[in-house]
């Protein structure tokens, strides 16, 4: 196994590694000691500056990226859970992936599980925030996120709001253009089963 260490960190860790370990270090700016062009997992304890990741994804290209402390979600929580146990160091509960996204472009958070959905209309209202940030993983599939009713609302009145969604008229095509929605799928609460797997 190949490791990219940061240099602060190597000499703590390097006598409880397998011996079959062979380490990489890289500097708070980058630069790399070593051939890092096969490296299996990268671990980083400090704040990586864009210029920085680049430098080390570029020179890893078949890296897997672990990273902490992180701010997620179930999703990235169990992943990385499974990649590497007992990983995390902390995790920060933002409130909402808007606002996760802003952590980590302050520099109050060092990475953060978004939903695809919401990362990709941030970018179209906020361009600018694609300067500060960078895709290290992506995870999923997961099923689309439901619209759901109350079920007071009676079968009568929820099955012409199902119609309505899955058959859109040209107002709603507008305003679903808008919102980058393309359509409404019928689910049902079997395609949200392996959610739970996340928690």
């Amino acid at each position: 196994m190949k490791l990219i260490l940061p240099v602060e960190i190597t000499d703590e860790l390097e006598s409880n590694l397998p011996e079959d370990t062979t380490i990489v270090r890289v500097d708070s700016e980058g630069n790399i000691d070593g051939d890092a062009t096969d490296a299996e997992v990268y671990f980083s304890y400090f704040y990586l500056k864009r210029t920085t990741l680049h430098r080390v994804l570029d020179a890893a290209p078949l890296l897997r990226w672990h990273h902490a402390p992180n701010a997620g979600v179930n999703h990235i929580w169990r992943w990385l859970s499974q990649e590497t146990p007992n990983f995390w160091g902390k995790s920060l509960e933002s409130g909402s992936h808007q606002r996760s996204i802003r952590w980590v472009v302050e520099g109050l958070a060092d990475c953060a599980a978004i939903d695809s959905v919401v990362l990709e209309q941030e970018l179209r209202d906020f361009p600018e925030l694609s300067h500060h940030l960078r895709v290290v993983q992506i995870i999923g599939p997961s099923p689309m996120p439901p619209l759901v009713t109350a079920r007071r609302l009676g079968i009568s009145l929820i099955q012409q709001m199902q119609l309505a969604l899955l058959q859109p008229d040209a107002q709603l095509q507008e305003i679903m253009k808008q919102f980058s929605v393309k359509r409404f799928d019928a689910v049902k609460l079997e395609n949200y089963r392996v959610l739970n797997q996340c928690q």
